[in-house]
């Protein structure tokens, strides 16, 4: 009678090492996608749109602010962008805390700067407004987010870019 107890207390945590084994795997698996749903948002969105960003300011600046309703729309599609990983991550929790605080940061700073309200094209801007816009695309520069920059696809570059970023904006 010991003798089976012994054979399936030995199977039973045999089973039992087995399902822990499979349930640490399919964790691992899902934070991989979690990662990766991290670089593809920022990536192939966020990113992007900065570039766009600073390429439509160096635009205008070149045409003499002919089109600044376009700076704006750049800087709704980043304000967009950033809207949109905030949101992904209430459903998911992919960001930590300071991630999103400097997510946050990053959507309030550039909320101060021209944004298209989808009704009215922008068609003027003061010397003031001009000056802030160009300040941004010397700070997007600085940080390498522009024209004729590549960009890391890692989440860790682009959160640091964003810390050196924020003091500049």
């Amino acid at each position: 009678m010991q003798r089976v107890s012994r054979i399936i207390m030995m199977l039973f945590i045999s089973i039992l090492t087995v399902i822990s084994i499979l349930v640490v795997s399919e964790n691992y698996k899902l934070k991989e996608r979690v990662d990766s749903v991290k670089h593809t948002l920022t990536l192939s969105q966020i990113q992007w749109d900065l570039v766009q960003l600073e390429g439509a300011i160096a635009n205008q600046i070149e045409t003499q602010w002919m089109q600044p309703s376009h700076v704006s729309e750049k800087v709704g599609d980043v304000l967009q962008d950033i809207m949109v990983i905030l949101e992904v991550n209430s459903g998911i929790s992919v960001l930590s805390e300071q991630e999103k605080d400097y997510l946050n940061r990053l959507y309030h700073s550039l909320n101060d700067y021209l944004n298209d309200n989808m009704v009215e094209p922008l068609n003027e801007l003061s010397q003031s407004e001009i000056d802030k816009l160009i300040q941004l695309r010397k700070a997007l520069r600085d940080v390498e987010w522009g024209v004729g920059f590549s960009n890391s696809g890692h989440w860790d570059s682009f959160i640091e870019k964003i810390i050196k970023l924020l003091p500049q904006i």
